[in-house]
């Protein structure tokens, strides 16, 4: 299994709109990510100087993980990849 071709947290937000769609999570819930995951994709966003509003535990993880799209990545890379069936 790959990882994810888009940002983890647009993945994140994705899952949560269809949570929210079935009733599994609340408004609230839902606005407090999204707003969050719109924070992390400000290209502005600094793991070294989060905005006061941030809330989501280590700005500096965030900051490491949030441009990573795992697709684009693998097409610039000269690497051999080992794709196993099981």
């Amino acid at each position: 299994m790959g990882g994810p071709a888009r940002t983890i947290q647009d993945v994140i937000l994705d899952q949560f709109e269809y949570l929210l769609s079935i009733g599994e999570m609340n408004i609230d819930e839902y606005t407090f990510y999204k707003a969050q995951f719109e924070l992390l994709n400000d290209p502005n966003f600094s793991g070294q100087n989060p905005p006061k509003n941030f809330h989501l535990g280590s700005a500096v993880f965030w900051d490491s993980i949030r441009k990573i799209k795992a697709a684009e990545m693998s097409k610039n890379t000269r690497h051999r990849f080992n794709i196993q069936k099981h």
